[in-house]
C-alpha cells in the first residue's frame, strides 16, 4: 500500500489535540447513518420531518442499486463485514461494484460521487484502530496511514463528476470527506467550507446524520450554542436511542464548557454502543472528561 509522505511527527497527539477528537467520531459515523436513513425513508415520513414533496422525492428517487452498493461500502468499510480492503474482501467487493456501475453510466456523475466517497473511506482504513485496538476517529488519525494511491483517485473521480455541474448527494458526501483530507497539508480544517457542504447535503437528503454533521460543524466553527440549537432541532423521537446524537451532543457540550452535561451524553453513548473499539474511545473520553 502507498502511504502519504508527510513530515509528521511520531508522537502520541497532545491532549489538547485529543480533546477535538470526539467531533470526529461522529463524522465517522454519519455514512452508516446516512444509509439507513436513506433505506428506510418513505415520503410521508421525510413529509412528517419536515420536507416538501419535491425535496422528499429527490430523497426517494435514488435508484435501489446506487443505494445498495453505498450500503455494501458502509458496512465494509466500518469493519461491520470484515476488516480487509483487499479486492476478495466486502469493501473490495463493493468497490469493484462502484466501478461496474461508472462503466455502465459513464455519463453520470454520482456513481463517481459514490465511488469517490467509498475510496476517501477505505483509504483511511488502516489508521481507524490504534495499537490497543480503539476506535481512531478521523481528527487524530495519522495521515501516513491513509492510502494515497486511493485519494488521489477519489479527488480525481469527484473533480470528473464536479465538470458535469449536475450535484448530488453522493458527491456532496464525498466532498465533505475532500475537506478533512485537505487537513495534513493546510494543519487546519475548513470549518466554514464543511458548513456550506453540510447545508447542500441537508437539501439533497435531510437525514439524521446529515443534521448532526451540520450541527457538529456549526460548533467547531466557534459557535457551540448555534450548534446545540442545530442538534436539538431534531426531532426528540428520531434520536431518543440514536448513538450518534448523543456522541455529538457531548462533543458540543464539551465546546461549551458543560462538562456535566458532556459527561451525561457520553454516559448515554456508551449505553448504546455495541463496537468494542467505540466503546473504549469513548471510555477514554469519559476519563478524559473527569481528569
Amino acid at each position: 500500500m502507498t502511504t502519504l509522505s508527510l513530515s509528521l511527527p511520531a508522537a502520541r497527539p497532545p491532549l489538547g489535540l485529543i480533546a477535538t477528537a470526539l467531533g470526529g467520531i461522529a463524522w465517522n459515523l454519519f455514512g452508516a447513518v446516512q444509509f439507513i436513513g436513506s433505506v428506510t425513508a418513505t415520503r410521508e415520513s421525510l413529509a412528517a420531518g419536515g420536507l416538501t414533496p419535491e425535496q422528499a422525492l429527490v430523497v426517494t428517487s435514488y435508484p435501489a442499486w446506487m443505494t445498495a452498493a453505498f450500503g455494501v461500502g458502509v458496512l465494509g468499510g466500518f469493519g461491520a463485514l470484515d476488516q480487509s480492503v483487499d479486492p476478495g474482501s466486502m469493501t473490495g467487493e463493493a468497490l469493484w461494484l462502484a466501478r461496474v456501475l461508472i462503466a455502465l453510466l459513464p455519463e453520470e456523475p454520482e456513481p463517481k460521487g459514490l465511488l469517490a466517497l467509498m475510496l476517501y473511506c477505505s483509504a483511511r482504513h488502516a489508521a481507524r484502530r490504534d495499537a490497543d485496538g480503539a476506535f481512531t476517529p478521523l481528527t487524530i488519525q495519522d495521515p501516513r496511514l491513509w492510502d494515497r494511491t486511493q485519494i488521489i483517485e477519489a479527488e480525481a473521480l469527484l473533480t470528473q463528476a464536479a465538470g458535469t455541474a449536475r450535484f448530488g448527494r453522493y458527491q456532496c458526501e464525498a466532498a465533505i470527506q475532500s475537506v478533512h483530507i485537505q487537513r495534513p497539508y493546510t494543519g487546519q480544517t475548513n470549518y466554514a467550507a464543511l458548513q456550506t457542504l453540510y447545508d447542500l447535503l441537508v437539501t439533497h437528503s435531510d437525514s439524521i446524520g446529515a443534521r448532526i454533521g451540520r450541527a457538529v460543524v456549526i460548533a467547531e466553527a466557534g459557535d457551540p450554542a448555534g450548534g446545540l440549537a442545530a442538534l436539538e432541532a431534531i426531532a426528540p423521537k428520531r434520536i431518543a436511542a440514536h448513538q450518534p446524537w448523543w456522541v455529538a451532543r457531548a462533543r458540543i457540550a464539551e465546546l461549551a464548557g458543560q462538562t456535566r452535561a458532556a459527561k451525561d451524553a457520553l454516559d448515554k453513548a456508551l449505553s448504546l454502543t455495541s463496537d468494542p473499539a467505540i466503546a473504549k474511545f469513548l471510555q477514554r473520553k469519559m476519563s478524559n472528561l473527569s481528569a
